[in-house]
């Protein structure tokens, strides 16, 4: 191989790990706002706020947690959590790079 060839190699893995590290993750538990029980089997999503495409989604566990991992930085997203019975909650999100938000949502 020239020198060329690696020099493009290593500029593409360098490249590759910045895109990873500028990821970030949403933790939380979803509570019931009046009996304050964490409540499973919730849709808890991440689309993009212009064109609302999905990003990533999950359910919460039976103690009502989930996680996110994975997210982008420095574009504006919107956070929708839902159930049947229940208020869909809906925020708009920047995630900083690396950041890892802890939130709990009464529902």
């Amino acid at each position: 191989m020239t020198r060329t060839t690696y020099l493009t190699i290593i500029l593409m893995l360098f490249t590759a790990m910045l895109f990873a590290q500028s990821k970030s993750t949403l933790k939380g538990t979803v509570l019931d706002s009046v009996s304050k029980l964490p409540v499973e089997f919730v849709t808890v999503a991440i689309v993009n706020a212009k064109d609302t495409s999905l990003i990533s989604y999950t359910i919460t566990n039976k103690n009502g947690i989930f996680s996110l991992t994975g997210l982008p930085a420095n574009k504006e997203t919107k956070l929708i959590v839902s159930s049947m019975g229940y208020s869909t909650f809906r925020k708009l999100i920047v995630f900083k790079p690396n950041e890892v938000k802890d939130r709990a949502r009464y529902t």
